[in-house]
């Protein structure tokens, strides 16, 4: 992703989603994030969470699961440490036809030292075709000690002839703060 803040600073995020199976109701998943822009005092910061994610629930098309894992954070603020823990409640629901859903997750996230956080990610998308995919997201992040960010997404993601591979393609915006701050979004799945 790259945008522009409301101060005219150029920025990228960088994130990646790596999931592993362990059994048919479990795997293990890893998520890091990378900003990178010149105001940050390095001119970058990051953070990670390493977990196993179980599926609870699932019935047609209605699915539940909890996440716990280990959370990392470049920059976590004053008397904090950079490691601590997240847990994450994930749910989603479809259409009986499967081309409707949507996802939501609620994250927790605490490091020693008093910090943390939550975050709430929902996704609704639409999936017409084996080829084209649409997304409408909001993220909201809420750190202790921090600002609190909305952000909103609108992506297509078009798919190859390969189950899963796709190139995702859209626009970010923050509805939080007077200005925007918009973003492109461009991402492949695999």
């Amino acid at each position: 992703m790259l945008g522009e803040r409301a101060d005219g600073v150029t920025y990228s995020e960088t994130a990646d989603y790596w999931e592993a199976p362990i059994n048919a109701r479990s795997s293990l998943v890893f998520t890091p994030w990378i900003e990178s822009a010149n105001d940050i005092d390095r001119g970058q910061r990051g953070e990670a969470v390493v977990g196993v994610k179980r599926l609870i629930f699932r019935d047609g098309g209605t699915a539940l699961a909890m996440q716990a894992g280990v959370f990392w954070k470049s920059e976590p603020g004053e008397g904090c440490s950079e490691g601590g823990v997240e847990l994450r409640f994930l749910g989603g629901m479809s259409s009986p036809s499967g081309d409707r859903f949507v996802n939501v997750e609620l994250a927790g996230r605490a490091l020693e030292g008093g910090c943390g956080g939550e975050k709430l990610d929902v996704t609704v998308g639409y999936h017409p075709t084996p080829h084209w995919m649409g997304l409408g997201q909001i993220f909201v992040d809420s750190p202790m000690g921090g600002d609190e960010s909305v952000k909103t997404q609108l992506t297509l993601v078009h798919f190859g002839d390969t189950p899963g591979h796709g190139v995702q393609i859209g626009v970010r915006a923050r509805l939080d703060s007077g200005d925007a701050e918009p973003a492109v979004v461009l991402a492949f799945w695999g």
